[in-house]
């Protein structure tokens, strides 16, 4: 399939790998086997345990660790993000439960069978994926309140599973509150218009030179890759063949994309997320507390989704158990970027990784479960 790249997209949908801890099988509403790693602070039973993080990921077929190593930069560096963030707060005292996403589990039996399509397990879950990834999230929660009767138990979500993070606190009373990293108020398809389209415009008046809105055959001889990109690929993205490429026929290059990635469409998925409430509809009404954990420079869920968030609560809900913390120069996965443009991922620095444990562990938590 062909696509017309002409800004580099990376979303959340890379390939999980398992790194070398040992994992154990836990079933899920369903009865659905999920990897799954259970990390308790040293010294502690899990009868001491006063408070247990589940981590609920991103799009896309991750695992327990949400392994982002295949779009970080350096290339061949490991990039384990929630692996880290749990070794971070085990050091506070906080337990965590991590477990490979469905998407992951159901990729992998269909890599070692593709006959497993066809079987109604698969069915059932393609029918509903995004409600299976709630009651898989809410099943994790079930179990972490299991395992450690004592504790109070926490959901950290990222990207998409900010928004599962928020259906599961709703619906079952054992979560305690949440903390959202890279949270989105859209569906998934809005965002990826925001990531597709509107992210790549910036590129493209850093070409256009005087601003009318159009690269003429002379800016597009600009010595960069986007134009060098772009200029090989003008007898395609010229629609109405003037030798120069305006910002409609720009976006329609862009936004092509999406139409020919069918499966970020997924009808199944929208029918799902359209009967949900807006995650705003949900903070609203929420007594469980709410941690937003935001970079500045995220591209793919911008921090303007998390500032609209503090501004209506600061005009008009006045709530106490919300808390907006923002991470300067950060990107989706609280990484270092160079601009709001800049799509490599990197690993989280160890400062910002101390800042989201203090905040997890001075917010969330109370001092009493310490």
């Amino acid at each position: 399939m062909k696509y017309l790249i002409l800004i580099s997209f990376i979303c959340l949908n890379v390939f999980a790998v398992n790194t070398e801890n040992k994992t154990v099988s836990l079933k899920s509403f369903d009865g659905f086997e999920l990897g799954a790693i259970v990390e308790v602070p040293e010294a502690l039973s899990k009868k001491d345990v006063k408070s247990v993080v589940v981590y609920v990921h991103g799009s896309g077929p991750q695992n327990m660790d949400e392994d982002l190593s295949s779009v970080t930069v350096p290339v061949g560096t490991k990039n384990y993000f929630f692996r880290d963030i749990a070794q971070a707060l085990l050091k506070k005292q906080i337990a965590s439960v991590r477990y490979n996403k469905r998407a992951f589990e159901v990729r992998n039996k269909i890599l070692a069978d593709a006959k497993y399509k066809e079987s109604d397990e698969f069915k059932n879950y393609a029918a509903h994926p995004l409600d299976y990834l709630i009651k898989d999230a809410s099943s994790m929660v079930d179990f972490a309140k299991n395992e450690f009767p004592n504790a109070k138990i926490y959901i950290l979500g990222h990207s998409e599973g900010t928004g599962i993070a928020l259906n599961v606190a709703q619906q079952n009373k054992n979560v305690s509150g949440v903390a959202l990293i890279g949270f989105s108020n859209e569906s998934i398809t809005s965002s990826l218009l925001e990531q597709f389209v509107y992210r790549a415009q910036a590129h493209f008046k850093k070409l256009d030179i005087n601003n009318n809105g159009i690269l003429s055959a002379k800016e597009l001889k600009a010595n960069n890759d986007l134009a060098k990109s772009i200029s090989k690929q003008m007898p395609a993205l010229d629609l109405n063949k003037d030798s120069s490429l305006s910002l409609s026929e720009y976006n329609a290059a862009n936004y092509s994309n999406l139409i020919l990635q069918d499966d970020f469409y997924n009808q199944n998925y929208q029918s799902d997320y359209a009967k949900l409430p807006r995650p705003s509809a949900i903070i609203k009404t929420a007594e469980f507390k709410v941690l937003f954990l935001q970079g500045q420079y995220d591209n793919q869920t911008p921090a303007y989704y998390t500032e609209s968030m503090e501004l209506v609560n600061r005009l008009s809900w006045q709530k106490k158990n919300l808390k907006f913390v923002y991470f300067a120069k950060a990107g989706h996965a609280l990484d270092p970027r160079d601009s709001q443009e800049d799509i490599n991922y990197r690993v989280i620095p160890a400062a910002n990784l101390e800042k989201v444990s203090n905040e997890v562990s001075g917010f969330l938590v109370t001092p009493t479960e310490k």
